[in-house]
């Protein structure tokens, strides 16, 4: 490390100068990415948590799972819509809105046993390789609802978002270089 910061006094100031820069300029970068990110994917949840709590206050209160779901039928690989599937305590399938590759799919036990301790379980699911849906599992009296919905156009965003802060982050560095080098 000595021998490190003796090398690093012989550079030239600007340059000094211009890792620090630099350096903070990462730093906020990645704090502004990570930010955003983390915002984008919890956004994800929100209709998922309103509809789970939704079906299970109807569920306590004797609605049959059959009414609840109706006729929706969603392509879990496809659509874009919030999916529900009820599961009764033994996580068999009772009624469900959408289906994968022609079957309902039920996330591992574990997911589950999650939801027994905490009433709810918030999650990724990749029930299958190029499908990620933001998944809520919640518990009700007689079993469990899972309502899951596309991460597709989250990921879109986050996408988007790490292009447009890796180009701010090169701009930013080049012009911090630009500025030191000028400047001292």
């Amino acid at each position: 490390m000595r021998h490190l910061v003796h090398k690093l006094k012989n550079w030239p100031l600007f340059v000094r100068v211009w890792l620090v820069l630099a350096f903070i300029t990462t730093i906020l970068s990645l704090l502004v990415y990570t930010s955003v990110q983390q915002v984008y994917r919890q956004s994800a949840n929100d209709p998922q948590i309103e509809i789970a709590s939704n079906v299970v206050d109807g569920l306590n209160l004797a609605v049959t799972p059959d009414k609840i779901i109706g006729n929706a039928n969603f392509d879990l690989g496809k659509s874009l819509s919030p999916v529900v599937i009820i599961y009764d305590d033994s996580k068999k399938v009772l009624a469900s809105a959408g289906k994968l590759d022609g079957s309902v799919p039920t996330p591992p036990q574990g997911v589950f046993d999650h939801v027994t301790v905490d009433h709810q379980n918030r999650l990724t699911w990749q029930p299958k390789p190029g499908v990620r849906l933001a998944t809520i599992i919640a518990k009700y009296d007689k079993g469990y609802v899972l309502v899951s919905r596309s991460l597709r156009e989250t990921e879109d965003r986050v996408q988007k978002l790490g292009t447009m802060v890796g180009l701010a982050w090169i701009i930013s560095i080049l012009g911090t270089l630009i500025v030191s080098f000028l400047l001292l």
